[in-house]
């Protein structure tokens, strides 16, 4: 009875006022010693000697080196990079380049045949003019350091982003005068000049597990003059075996195709493209296939 009513005492007070050290204490005073809950209690609220329990930590008012100043611990840690740091893991070229999204106070310029559209650069040859601007920088002579932001090779053209109007400046200025190959005859524009895009939609017969790089590599192996590795591909969709595709193609190659009748060689037949404000659906006709697609 008396021990049912010392249970009740505990449900009934809930140990208020107790630390969790002192409950389970007064649970062990109770059940080892053969305490009463109030006798339990009255013990656990008694101060415990340090002697009787070594384990217990120092008190605050003890001075030891640790608890007078606890600093962290650099010495051989791996600190966090600052903000703004490249991740690790990128390769060099990545390291150092920005895109246009994160340089949006760039300046771009472009680099481009004189007589642009009708000669475009080779790929080759905007290899040899990123070179020659690096031999211009090396020599040492230049009054201002050119900083970039990044370059990017399009259809025929280069795209420059300088990171200030000084080397703008610069820029504009030198491109007509380097020769990265006999007979060079650069000049050098403003975005606002930059060739614009136009959107076309084909069909690619037999295509429609071929990956789009090899679509486009197809087209420019079959096709003189046609910078199809540069064309932007925005949307692709499959209709049975052929792969539909939305192009963006920069007016560089316009005068080529209309020549052509906007009918390019493509594997063993030819493909028809059309302008995407153009409502009529080509028929692609090719040996390979007769079928239409609607």
């Amino acid at each position: 009875m008396r021990e049912r009513k010392e249970k009740q005492d505990i449900v009934g007070l809930k140990n208020k006022n107790l630390s969790g050290a002192a409950k389970k204490r007064l649970q062990w005073l109770m059940k080892n010693k053969g305490l009463s809950y109030k006798e339990a209690r009255e013990k656990c609220q008694e101060a415990m000697p340090v002697r009787d329990n070594p384990k217990l930590k120092r008190s605050s008012t003890e001075s030891t080196p640790d608890a007078i100043s606890k600093k962290p611990r650099t010495e051989g840690l791996s600190l966090p990079k600052a903000i703004g740091d490249k991740p690790e893991g990128l390769g060099r070229e990545a390291a150092q380049s920005t895109s246009f999204k994160e340089a949006p106070e760039s300046i771009k310029v472009g680099v481009m045949h004189a007589d642009h559209p009708e000669s475009t650069l080779t790929g080759d040859q905007m290899k040899a003019f990123k070179k020659s601007i690096f031999e211009r920088i090396k020599d040492g002579t230049e009054a201002i350091k050119p900083s970039f932001s990044g370059l990017q090779f399009k259809s025929g053209w280069i795209s420059v982003i300088c990171s200030n109007p000084e080397t703008e400046k610069w820029l504009m200025k030198i491109v007509p005068e380097v020769k990265p190959w006999d007979g060079a005859n650069l000049k050098a524009v403003g975005e606002k000049d930059f060739p614009k895009f136009h959107a076309f939609m084909a069909f690619f017969p037999e295509s429609h597990d071929e990956p789009n790089e090899d679509i486009l590599k197809l087209v420019e192996g079959q096709n003189d003059g046609l910078n199809a590795t540069h064309w932007v591909i925005v949307k692709r969709n499959e209709e049975k075996t052929a792969a539909q595709l939305i192009l963006l193609i920069d007016e560089t190659q316009l005068n080529k195709l209309k020549a052509a009748n906007y009918r390019i060689n493509y594997k063993f037949g030819k493909v028809t493209l059309y302008p995407r404000s153009e409502k009529k659906k080509p028929t692609v006709v090719a040996k390979q296939s007769t079928s239409k697609y609607p």
